[in-house]
């Protein structure tokens, strides 16, 4: 874990951490930081990445591409708040580059997580991101459906996402 300017949420990682072995804990900062990170705190490559730093497009697609480099084979990436903090355009410019890999936008989860698995996956591994990955399509049309019973975000019958969300904390 990684965090350059919380000092509380170094501190709250440490207290979480707590109890588990091989863990560290740095004062760094994302992208900038993160080839040293791992080549001298992660024996130069990566099974498991949990990209939550810094909820901008740019920043995660660099992100990604650094890390790009030290993915073992068998590597999983996971994008939070893909879709609650706007992050589509960066997964669909990584789903289009990285084509070989497996991407899988699941909808069906609270802030809209995004997963990238270099080998494919088992089969019941598969029919879990097919179910939490509904079509974008219907996904709108369910957020439309929901904005009408509140009686907010449509006008004339047409979606205007203008109904209220709590804001993200880094927002």
């Amino acid at each position: 874990a990684c965090d350059k300017y919380r000092v509380k949420g170094i501190q709250t990682t440490h207290r979480l951490l707590q109890g588990f072995p091989n863990k560290k804990v740095i004062q760094a900062s994302t992208p900038e930081d993160l080839e040293n990170i791992v080549c001298n705190y992660l024996g130069g490559g990566v099974d498991l990445v949990f990209v939550d730093g810094v909820h901008d497009n740019d920043i995660q697609t660099r992100e990604f591409e650094i890390l790009e480099d030290f993915l073992s084979t068998r590597s999983v990436v996971i994008f939070h708040d893909v879709i609650a903090c706007g992050l589509l355009e960066s997964f669909e410019l990584l789903r289009s580059k990285y084509n070989q890999y497996q991407f899988y936008l699941l909808t069906n989860t609270t802030s809209g997580l995004a997963v990238c698995v270099k080998q494919p996956v088992s089969q019941s591994l598969e029919r879990l991101l097919q179910f939490l990955s509904l079509p974008i399509a219907f996904m709108e049309d369910l957020n439309a459906f929901l904005a009408k019973q509140r009686g907010t975000g449509k006008s004339d019958g047409i979606y205007t996402g203008a109904f209220e969300e709590a804001p993200h904390p880094q927002k």
